[in-house]
């Protein structure tokens, strides 16, 4: 599952390249360092657009690690991998699907909390990609996404 921001937004920054698979673009850190901003989801990285874990910081949230596809040109915001022959049995208490767990370049759940926190900053599609047993892929996308405060029920 996949959100991309149907909204373009004016504050563009970019992702980070280093260890661990986390792309950073060296040329301009010290301007990210002043300006402490981070691009808010995947379609706002505008640097080493390759497919690949970034760091992000939705709105009033700190900088969380997620996984951004760019293979296609808009840049999806990946939320959630699972694939065949996982050892994640997803039977977890609900503190875990609250702020996530697995590996984010492999089988994993970034959190409820921040699915909600990502999703209230604009209007979202969504797009579910699933593999059957033969590799064949099918998708679903859907023009309208959100995930609502835990508090609403």
């Amino acid at each position: 599952m996949a959100i991309r921001g149907m909204a373009s937004s004016a504050e563009h920054s970019q992702g980070l390249k280093g260890k661990s698979n986390v792309r950073r673009s060296q040329a301009n850190d010290l301007d990210l360092r002043e300006k402490k901003t981070w691009p808010k989801d995947c379609s706002e990285v505008i640097r080493d657009r390759v497919s690949g874990v970034f760091f992000i910081q939705p709105t009033d949230l700190r900088q969380i690690i997620v996984y951004c596809d760019f293979s296609t040109s808009d840049g999806w915001t990946v939320l959630q991998g699972n694939h065949k022959d996982t050892g994640i049995t997803w039977a977890e208490f609900w503190s875990t699907h609250r702020y996530g767990f697995g590996n984010v370049q492999e089988n994993y759940w970034p959190g409820m909390e921040y699915m909600h926190q990502i999703a209230k900053q604009k209007v979202y599609q969504v797009k579910f990609v699933i593999y059957d047993s033969m590799g064949s892929m099918k998708y679903s996308d859907y023009n309208l996404f959100g995930v609502e405060d835990e508090s609403k029920g």
